[in-house]
């Protein structure tokens, strides 16, 4: 129990006990044992009045003078200076084979932590410097210190042994360290190469023995023995693993058929400050610019800001027991799911709002420890991950509506609707005019457990045809909507991607103007039916009248024909009675020939008188 003076009780939603209380902050009790909370862990203020349980199971709680402060859980615990660290900013992490977890500092040596208590090392102490960049033991129980300017140290448990440009090391800045399944030592060193060291001697490899670059960042052993080199300003090496440490330390250089670097393939950034390796055999290549690079044995994938990660400044790397491919950057941290798809991994962001208060994440801070617990080095110290209360949020946002806008602006929406909600004014059964018809939808969803990690999909049923992608925006504006009945709709998901079953909605109703209503189209209709009943009639009148007149004129024309053939018939009985009096011409005329025949051919011809 953290103390006798209890000021609160409550209980949470897994049934644990809490207790606050005056001036020893607060304990937990889950059955079995008190877990303690207290300025020194995280806790705002040791004087705690109330405690409550939220729907997220977040606890809360209110001090006598500290304010409110929120807990969502243990799978963050942060060590820092106030717990008896050397300095807050941590560059390495490690775990020995006796579990103490060791931490390297910018300025303040190293500290080893059993558990209980830390144990504080400096220069002073024998130590090679106060900056250390990378740790690790080797089979013989040895600790290795490398630092930024001084070398490394060799501690055996009870003293130190340096080494140096002086006695064998070719640069004293030393950023990474290995040991390789021969039991030999490698260093990256920043203007020298590599150092590999057998326990007797330091074999230096630089740019004149086969590297592509003098500026060496990291350094990692892949499961065939092939050994990675990360550089400052050409990529990244691959040291096959026929070339072996001890060959490499026989021929003092590293033969061009035993190397490659895979640049000129396509990483997209030179700068690589650390490489893992997953169960698939894929390896992962951090960058400082260009995102992460998966290399498959035979394509490079580069992962950036534009595929979801918080930054493309990779400045740790690390797969844990789990399968998990973590990375850490100056935003915090990203988990990529890569257990069994590494191709389109899903990624999830922890910061502060999660509870990684230490957001800006070191080179080579991280280590899963024997609990399988991760450790990260940051600005602020370092932070232990319990991946076992990390539990997915089940709990949907608490959606509303907050206010509806026309062009852009808060309107009295009372000359539109009958009826405003009691808070914020919303509009029920809103009817709008048909050019105000500019809406602005503003929504918030609270999740107490991330409450900036809140998205939402929406959707104007009657407009669009289907839900919006995710987005963290809190207002979406429809512009020009045409006459019809809507209903907005729109919901909520919390970092764990646990959206609302149910859509938060909202109708309204834009009638159409009068010249596109119904009774509208129907007079139109109406008229047309009449325009079109009365260009008959006046057609059929203006036929009549013409039929008329073109009767008179038949009319008019017959008699006129009739009048020409009683003239023509009269002109035929003339010509008639002239043919007929021609042919008694002809006959006598006829006589008169056969007469002359008959008297000798004379010819006789009388007068009109008579007279021959």
């Amino acid at each position: 129990m953290c103390g006798d003076k209890i000021r609160a009780i409550t209980i949470d939603q897994n049934g644990n006990l809490w207790f606050g209380t005056h001036s020893n902050g607060v304990c937990r009790y889950d059955g079995k044992e008190f877990s303690n909370y207290n300025e020194s862990n995280g806790l705002c203020y040791d004087f705690v009045m109330s405690m409550v349980c939220d729907a997220g199971n977040n606890m809360w709680f209110g001090t006598d003078g500290g304010g409110i402060c929120k807990f969502d859980g243990a799978r963050f615990r942060h060590l820092t200076e106030k717990d008896g660290m050397a300095g807050n900013l941590v560059m390495a992490v490690w775990e020995d084979a006796k579990n103490n977890l060791w931490f390297g500092t910018y300025g303040n040596g190293v500290s080893k932590y059993d558990g209980q208590t830390f144990t504080n090392y400096k220069a002073k102490d024998g130590l090679c410097s106060d900056l250390i960049y990378d740790i690790i033991d080797d089979k013989n129980g040895n600790l290795w210190f490398v630092s930024k300017g001084n070398g490394i140290s060799m501690f055996d448990g009870k003293k130190f042994t340096n080494y140096n440009t002086s006695n064998g090391l070719p640069s004293d800045l030393v950023y990474s360290v290995v040991e390789d399944n021969l039991g030999n030592i490698w260093f990256a060193t920043l203007g020298g190469g590599i150092s590999i060291y057998n326990g007797k001697k330091f074999t230096n490899i630089g740019k004149e023995q086969g590297l592509s670059s003098d500026y060496v960042y990291s350094l990692f052993e892949d499961d065939d023995g092939n050994m990675w080199l990360g550089t400052d300003d050409e990529g990244v090496s691959m040291i096959f693993a026929e070339c072996n440490s001890n060959k490499i330390i026989e021929d003092g250089f590293i033969d061009e058929t035993h190397i490659i670097n895979l640049t000129k393939f396509g990483i997209t950034n030179k700068m690589v400050l650390n490489i893992v390796e997953d169960k698939f055999g894929n390896i992962w290549i951090g960058t400082f610019g260009g995102g992460i690079t998966r290399f498959d044995g035979v394509d490079l994938k580069t992962f950036s800001a534009k595929d979801g990660l918080n930054s493309n400044n990779i400045y740790l790397s690390l797969i844990d027991s789990a399968g998990y491919l973590w990375l850490g950057t100056e935003k915090g941290l990203n988990r990529l799911d890569i257990r069994e798809n590494p191709t389109t991994p899903e990624i999830k962001i922890y910061s502060k709002p999660e509870g990684f208060i230490g957001i800006e994440t070191n080179f080579n801070s991280c280590i899963e420890d024997h609990n399988k617990n991760l450790w990260f080095g940051n600005i602020y110290g370092a932070t232990m991950y319990n991946p076992r209360e990390d539990l997915p949020n089940k709990n949907e946002p608490i959606l509303n509506i907050t206010d509806v806008k026309l062009f852009f602006k808060k309107t009295d929406w009372s000359e539109y609707s009958d009826t405003l909600s009691r808070w914020g004014g919303i509009p029920y059964h809103l009817e709008l005019p048909y050019d105000q018809n500019h809406l602005t939808f503003e929504f918030v969803g609270i999740d107490t457990r991330s409450p900036k990690k809140v998205t939402y999909q929406w959707k104007l049923e009657g407009f669009d045809k289907d839900w919006s992608p995710r987005s963290n925006k809190t207002e979406v504006t429809y512009q020009y909507i045409p006459p019809g009945k809507y209903t907005f709709k729109v919901k909520a998901f919390n970092s764990d991607g646990v959206g609302n079953e149910q859509p938060v909605t909202f109708s309204f109703r834009i009638p159409p103007p009068f010249w596109q209503t119904w009774w509208f189209y129907t007079i139109l209709v109406l008229i047309g039916l009449l325009l079109v009943v009365i260009f008959v009639r006046l057609r059929l009148r203006a036929l009549e009248k013409e039929k008329k007149i073109l009767e008179h004129k038949v009319e008019q024309r017959t008699k006129e024909l009739r009048k020409e053939k009683a003239i023509v018939e009269q002109q035929t009985e003339e010509l008639r009675a002239q043919t007929d009096q021609l042919a008694m011409i002809n006959k006598e005329l006829e006589k008169l020939v056969i007469v002359a025949r008959e008297t000798d051919n004379s010819v006789m011809i009388a007068d009109k008188n008579g007279d021959m």
